[in-house]
């Protein structure tokens, strides 16, 4: 009894509810997509590739963020970016290296599959990579100094790392993906500034070579590179299909545009769960090697359950009054609440799985727990959509 009182006290309501607020934060990249929508799908690539980069950047978020928020309860980095461990500047080695490979990843993945089921022309294709490699450029200059501000300010907080860290920068990033997304989109198809856009790039390739030159563990940087690699190219091969099924969703979200701006929330919102859920379990394993060890990944799990059908229900009713609607949204709200409470149920235990076992394989799980259940996750609630759009 005594530590279960004690589980509940550090289990505190006020990070879980800040933590799951920040999809708010979603509805401004749904704000942005949706009234940008006419221009995005007139170029079909790029409604095939945007969920793409969501996706593959929530996966390097999500092994950053693992990463701090565990070494953070483990100690074995300090809350701060000066003076600080091997450990810490070894992992921004490793993330840096990861944003480069990932950008490459997305191309070749996505070149190919273009050309073996959409027959698009190499001009066009030659574009796109340079569209994916600066919009993938801009936004890690941005979600890394934030990933680690967050970290920092929670853990000084006192609030669970695990809680807030990657919700949080998940949603900021999020929106910063969006707006570079949309402003390179104008930049090569609407102005055709390449040399502006080629410029983009460059931190891209600088960053890493600037990193391995600081503190560098070898031994620790191959290890977390190579599995860290494995989660992205699962993560990449998993974002074709979430890439072609919002392909295909294309005509049906032109009439109702509120699905553009709440589509990122809906993805962040189901990928924030998994995350806590199997941020939390990897620490579990860490600390005591067992799942069941205090249940407070079971506890989260517990309390999305109940929260996360209304927040679903709640975005889905801004995106009506914002955007507009043109029949009685109920069977709607409806849908979306029980996509919500299936989507929450199954990726919190898919989370607990992968958590398990990657431990078990002696594998480090905050290199797949959050990378995985986040597209697999995007893939999920994209599936939802297409099939509540096919239904309503």
């Amino acid at each position: 009894m005594r530590n279960l009182v004690e589980l509940l006290s550090y289990i505190s309501l006020p990070p879980i509810l800040v933590a799951l607020s920040t999809g708010l934060i979603d509805l401004f990249p749904g704000y942005v997509f949706s009234y940008f929508s006419s221009f995005i799908s007139s170029t079909p690539l790029l409604i095939f590739i945007y969920p793409q980069l969501l996706s593959m950047r929530g996966t390097i978020g999500g092994i950053f963020s693992g990463r701090l928020s565990t070494s953070l309860h483990l100690g074995e980095i300090r809350p701060q970016l000066m003076d600080n461990t091997p450990i810490f500047y070894t992992l921004l080695s490793v993330i840096t290296t990861l944003y480069l490979v990932a950008a490459l990843i997305i191309s070749l993945f996505s070149a190919l599959f273009s050309l073996l089921m959409y027959s698009v022309a190499l001009s066009k294709l030659y574009l796109m990579i340079i569209h994916i490699l600066s919009t993938f450029s801009l936004t890690e200059l941005s979600i890394i100094p934030l990933s680690l501000l967050v970290a920092k300010v929670s853990y000084r907080r006192g609030w669970d790392p695990d809680v807030i860290t990657y919700p949080f920068t998940s949603s900021f990033g999020d929106l910063f993906i969006t707006i570079y997304f949309v402003m390179v989109s104008y930049f090569i198809y609407a102005y055709n500034w390449l040399l502006l856009v080629l410029i983009f790039i460059s931190p891209l390739i600088v960053l890493p070579i600037i990193f391995t030159r600081i503190g560098l563990d070898k031994d620790l940087y191959f290890r977390e590179f190579s599995e860290s690699l494995l989660a992205l190219i699962l993560s990449g091969f998993l974002v074709l299909f979430t890439g072609h099924l919002m392909k295909v969703l294309g005509s049906k979200i032109v009439l109702r545009k509120y699905i553009y701006f709440v589509y990122p929330a809906l993805l962040t919102t189901i990928g924030d769960v998994g995350s806590i859920i199997g941020s939390s379990a990897t620490t579990e394993l860490s600390i005591s090697g067992s799942i069941f060890h205090n249940y407070r990944p079971l506890i989260y799990l517990a309390i999305f359950t109940l929260l996360i059908p209304f927040i679903f229900i709640t975005y889905t009713m801004f995106g009506h009054f914002l955007v507009g609607v043109d029949s009685s949204p109920f069977t709607e709200y409806l849908g979306i609440g029980l996509a919500g409470l299936l989507s929450t149920v199954a990726i919190g235990i898919y989370s607990l799985v992968i958590a398990y076992i990657t431990f078990m394989k002696s594998l480090d799980p905050d290199h797949f727990v959050i990378p995985i259940e986040s597209t697999s996750a995007d893939l999920l609630t994209t599936f939802i959509l297409y099939t509540l759009l096919t239904m309503f």
